[in-house]
């Protein structure tokens, strides 16, 4: 018997490499064990939750695709916006895509000028 559609993690392509102590690995290992999951699984979700709380923490706002398509669309059809929606266009406009852990996202905030590749790999 079928129940429809089932679900499938997006496919992870990249790879990052962290350089951790002895007793991190084994602690690390352990939690994962007892979660039933592979340590990539356990530790990644963590990992990105952790990111995008400190983008946040920074004054960034991080929308996912989707998201960031919606507030674009309701801004651009306001039919007299305020300044403040206009400047907030521009600025969304201005933002950067970043891709990771399977979706594209989206970084508004203080300095969003630059492409910069924040990764050690």
């Amino acid at each position: 018997m079928s129940f429809g559609h089932q679900w499938r993690r997006p496919l992870r392509s990249e790879r990052i490499e962290f350089r951790v102590t002895p007793d991190e690995k084994e602690v690390i290992e352990a939690a994962a064990h007892l979660s039933g999951q592979r340590v990539s699984d356990f530790a990644v979700p963590l990992v990105v939750q952790a990111a995008r709380q400190a983008l946040e923490k920074q004054g960034h706002t991080v929308l996912c695709a989707a998201d960031w398509q919606s507030l674009v669309e309701v801004l651009q059809a306001i039919p007299e916006p305020s300044l403040a929606a206009q400047q907030t266009l521009q600025r969304l406009q201005g933002g950067r895509r970043v891709t990771g852990d399977g979706n594209d996202v989206y970084i508004l905030g203080n300095d969003t000028s630059g492409d910069e590749d924040a990764s050690d790999s």
